[in-house]
């Protein structure tokens, strides 16, 4: 059996794979972290067919699965998601915000490297969250809230660009303030 040689070229591919393997990781640790919150809504709902479009039931998805079946966030941002609750926006409640915003506080508190955060909600009372997130709130970084009109498995779904984009702007730097 012959022995391996080191030459030039066995030399220069391991450190160019090694240099590409830690311009990788050093990407990456430099991309932005966005907290993605789940609250349900339609943007976290499943259909009984592609084709529903209405008489779905909200809050079927867990938000890993959503962000999961999203990779191409992960070309934008560090994601984190963690379930806050998971209904449809009629059953949003004081006590539920007093939750979201302790969530975001704490996080804030325990990771200083949070860039922004994306909450995902039901649009029929979305408006009414934000507003208490506006007056509530201590923090001068994004806190994106999100929706959609039609399920996650609709086949003309619009939740999975709404929460692509709320992500872009959460890990926009200029969005902070």
């Amino acid at each position: 059996m012959k022995k391996f040689q080191w030459n030039s070229i066995s030399r220069s591919l391991v450190a160019s794979a090694l240099g590409l393997a830690f311009s990788a990781a050093v990407g990456l640790a430099e991309l932005p972290k966005v907290y993605v919150l789940g609250t349900g809504g339609t943007i976290q709902s499943k259909g009984d067919t592609r084709m529903t479009r209405h008489d779905y039931r909200a809050g079927r998805y867990d938000i890993s699965e959503l962000v999961e079946a999203l990779p191409e966030l992960n070309e934008i941002a560090r994601i984190e998601s963690e379930q806050i609750t998971n209904i449809g926006s009629p059953s949003m409640t004081p006590e539920i915000w007093t939750t979201i915003v302790e969530k975001i506080h704490t996080i804030l508190r325990e990771d200083p490297e949070a860039a922004g955060f994306v909450l995902t909600h039901g649009t029929n009372t979305l408006e009414e969250t934000a507003f208490f997130l506006h007056l509530t709130l201590k923090t001068d970084r994004p806190v994106i809230l999100v929706g959609a009109q039609r399920p996650a498995t609709s086949i003309s779904g619009d939740g999975p660009m709404n929460l692509y984009n709320a992500v872009r702007v959460a890990a926009t730097p200029e969005a902070r303030g």
